[in-house]
């Protein structure tokens, strides 16, 4: 064999050894933090054993002998399946997207922190009744017993960001609920679009493309009567406009 063969041969052997390492090492990234689905997990917190089984399309199922162990174990499934999500939501409902992804996101933060989620979840929080309190408080301690027994195996979110989740607690949880009702809410947006379009084009061009609710179609939920068709229809949008 030549000596340029034995150089080629060399750093092909070089490349190759250097991909399936570089494979082996990304698939780790990824699969490290795959939750634990089979077997027995020792995990402190918990009053009673809990079962918890997925079915054949991957959605968890918990049996618990009490309430309490119940949502610690919501909070475990919850951390082991979506931890970097989690984090993500809780973050824009603070206002803290930004302290990850930079100027891009400070409109973003600007926003949410104007709305105020986290104000308003700091507001719920002492208002809270003893029992719903108690039910968040077990969430989070099943999400924190996670954070706890990952570190180091986080998903590759983590990594790729350089940080770590911070503890789980009650209002982060109040956060994600208004949060989740923020972005369910999309009245605002919608009046706004019917608004734009109203001003654009001829009310009957409207209609066409928005029509009412036909008269001939029983309603879902009767109201004693026959219903009427909508008046003022542009003038609604024109106030939808205003604002």
């Amino acid at each position: 064999m030549t000596r340029p063969s034995i150089v080629i041969l060399g750093i092909s052997g070089t490349l190759i050894v250097g991909l399936v390492a570089s494979l082996l090492f990304f698939r780790h990234l990824v699969v490290k933090s795959f939750p634990v689905t089979t077997g027995s997990v020792a995990v402190e917190g918990l009053g009673a054993p809990v079962d918890v089984y997925r079915d054949p399309y991957g959605i968890p199922h918990i049996i618990a002998a009490g309430s309490d162990d119940l949502m610690f174990a919501a909070g475990y499934v919850h951390a082991q399946d979506r931890l970097w999500q989690m984090d993500v939501m809780r973050r824009a409902g603070e206002g803290r997207l930004s302290e990850l992804f930079g100027e891009k996101t400070i409109p973003i933060d600007k926003m949410f922190r104007l709305i105020g989620l986290a104000r308003t979840a700091a507001a719920i929080e002492p208002e809270l009744d003893p029992a719903s309190r108690q039910a968040l408080t077990s969430y989070a301690a099943g999400v924190n017993a996670i954070i706890a027994s990952q570190r180091g195996k986080f998903p590759a979110e983590f990594d790729m960001l350089g940080y770590e989740p911070e503890p789980w607690t009650v209002r982060h949880s109040i956060i994600i609920t208004r949060l989740i009702a923020w972005e369910l809410a999309l009245g605002w947006w919608t009046d706004l679009t019917y608004g734009a379009i109203a001003a654009r084009v001829p009310e009957a061009m409207l209609r066409e493309a928005l029509p009412d609710y036909p008269d001939s179609v029983r309603v879902t939920v009767p109201s004693g009567g026959r219903r009427q068709r909508a008046a003022g229809l542009p003038e609604v949008f024109n106030t939808a406009l205003a604002y």
